[in-house]
């Protein structure tokens, strides 16, 4: 059997380490990149967990602030009035959202009013409920208002909100916001518009203004306002958490770090959607706000003579 020998010529065997040369040229080329990829996703992953540290780090302070406030309210207030009445604490998390959505980096603002009134939907149920701020005297006539009408029968989406006049709204000691509100014939709610700087003038006035105090328009002293003293059923807590995520996706793209998922805006859009009703419930009484330090005496000196008057007893929870 003849065997052929191949023999090869210095070209060939040029050719041949050339090959050589490239394809180890290859693998360094791809080993480097590798090993690039591999530091670039160690960085992404060592960011993730910082990240991921951070936001357990900032849901424990938020924890402990509220367990904090929880001892400060139950030393202060809730022990005292304990012996009437049920208490129920419902905290709101700033993480608290949606699925698909994330607390945007450097937020520290609450959601807003709305959002605070989710974080109680489990503990008020099916119940009819009153939502209110928690820096606002807003007398007794005010509660006797609201727990008339929830008390009653109504249809679904029949709420309500406790209107005062403008004038026993305002400070002395500086501008208010205020829900200026435009009713029907039948005194149901039409729409709010919102005011954020109202105040008395020097003429003795009440205005508000838009561009920083270089114009002011005037105000009726009997306008109706809203002081968020609100009535709902069971459907506005069903309807907050349902329009939640369209807020959201409305909203964080343009005002990431302060936007408020706000009651009366919700309220506002169920009415012009067709899908609440809202009885304005009139309140002559006097409002008092702690917006202000300066606040303070004139609201203890009301509370002494309403005292005096017998509106209320001399202590209020013995």
């Amino acid at each position: 059997m003849n065997r052929r020998r191949i023999s090869f010529g210095p070209g060939a065997a040029s050719l041949l380490l050339v090959v050589i040369v490239l394809v180890l040229s290859l693998l360094s080329l791809l080993t480097l990149t590798c090993a690039r990829n591999d530091l670039a996703l160690s960085r992404r992953s060592a960011q993730t967990g910082e990240q991921t540290a951070e936001l357990f780090a900032r849901a424990e302070r938020s924890r402990a602030l509220l367990e904090e406030m929880q001892e400060d309210f139950e030393d202060v207030i809730a022990r005292r009035i304990r012996p009437h009445m049920d208490i129920h604490y419902a905290f709101q998390d700033i993480h608290a959202l949606p699925e698909g959505f994330s607390v945007p980096e450097g937020r520290t603002k609450p959601w807003g009013t709305a959002h605070a009134v989710m974080a109680a939907k489990e503990l008020i149920g099916s119940a009819p409920f009153a939502v209110i701020n928690a820096d606002d005297f807003y007398g007794r006539e005010a509660y006797d208002t609201i727990y008339q009408y929830l008390s009653q029968p109504h249809e679904a989406g029949a709420y309500a909100m406790v209107g005062y006049l403008l004038k026993n709204t305002v400070t002395d000691n500086g501008h208010v916001a205020r829900g200026v509100c435009q009713a029907n014939e039948e005194g149901y709610l039409t729409g709010i518009q919102e005011r954020l700087h109202i105040e008395k003038r020097p003429q003795g006035h009440i205005a508000y203004t838009e561009d920083d105090g270089q114009t002011y328009t005037e105000l009726a002293p009997n306008t109706t306002v809203s002081m968020n003293f609100w009535g709902y059923d069971h459907t506005f807590l069903e309807a907050i958490e349902v329009r939640f995520p369209a807020f959201l996706q409305e909203n964080l793209p343009v005002n990431p770090l302060k936007c408020e998922y706000l009651v009366p805006r919700v309220t506002n859009d169920l009415i012009e959607d067709g899908e609440a009703s809202v009885k304005v419930l009139h309140c002559p009484a006097q409002w008092h706000g702690v917006t202000y330090k300066q606040d303070m005496p004139a609201l203890q000196a009301s509370i002494r003579e309403m005292k005096a008057q017998g509106l209320y007893p001399e202590y209020l929870w013995k």
